[in-house]
């Protein structure tokens, strides 16, 4: 068994051998390849597992079609990859139009997963083999393309870049002393505040005109919310600055 294999499989030292159904496993594994990619705004960094190939292509579509092209002549079971802002859309509708299985993957779990197997170490190449690793060994889900929830989450970016920029904006605004320089900010947090409510609304209509939204809205929006320590004033024991009177 190769090195590569031995470092997908658990306990590959083990003096009790294995068993029939982790012989069948090994016998799966050589077969299938598990691609991880970890995306930037300009460049994918590839690796493909148990082949051990590393490579990287363009964030665009000659990159993408590039990438597919390599990825065809192989039997690759999963491709993962982490969400990284948007701008992974471009490359997870290319590898979908191309009949790849991709799987999407939670950054936390990713994290908990890289502790456990010890990697402290980051970079492109890394975190790549690290996803192609996630994948070939823990259950994932299939990403499967809806054109109704790829604009929410376009959305849902947008507006999170604009809260963003808006407590930016607060922020500053707190440590300005020139009178038109603080006009200036708050004619920039009214108008943040104004596109909000736009998206807001925007999404308010999006949910309300997809059947499949709406049902998903309307569970989480009655879902109780758990409250902790810090939202409840009755258990807030931290010391609070007493007034100069």
């Amino acid at each position: 068994m190769s090195l590569v294999l031995q470092s997908l499989l658990p306990y590959p030292n083990s003096c009790q051998g294995t068993s029939p159904h982790q012989q069948g496993w090994d016998t799966k594994m050589a077969m299938l390849s598990f691609c991880g990619i970890d995306v930037s705004k300009d460049r994918l960094d590839v690796v493909v597992l148990p082949e051990g190939w590393f490579f990287s292509v363009s964030n665009d579509t000659a990159g993408w079609a590039e990438l597919v092209a390599r990825l065809r002549p192989l039997t690759v079971s999963a491709i993962g990859l982490e969400p990284s802002g948007g701008y992974e859309r471009g490359i997870i509708r290319a590898l979908l139009a191309a009949g790849l299985s991709v799987r999407r993957i939670n950054p936390n779990k990713l994290r908990q997963f890289a502790r456990a197997r010890g990697v402290l170490a980051k970079n492109d190449r890394l975190d790549a083999r690290l996803i192609a690793e996630y994948v070939a060994i823990m259950p994932t889900r299939v990403v499967q393309r809806d054109a109704a929830v790829e604009r929410l989450a376009e959305i849902v970016t947008m507006r999170r870049q604009l809260c963003d920029e808006h407590v930016a904006v607060e922020n500053q605004a707190a440590h300005l002393e020139d009178a038109m320089l603080r006009r200036l900010s708050k004619r920039r947090q009214t108008r943040l505040e104004a596109d909000i409510r736009l998206l807001d609304k925007r999404l308010a209509e999006m949910v309300a005109a997809n059947v499949a939204l709406a049902q998903r809205y309307g569970l989480h929006a009655h879902r109780p919310v758990a409250r902790t320590r810090e939202d409840d004033p009755q258990t807030d024991r931290r010391p609070r600055r007493s007034r100069t009177l």
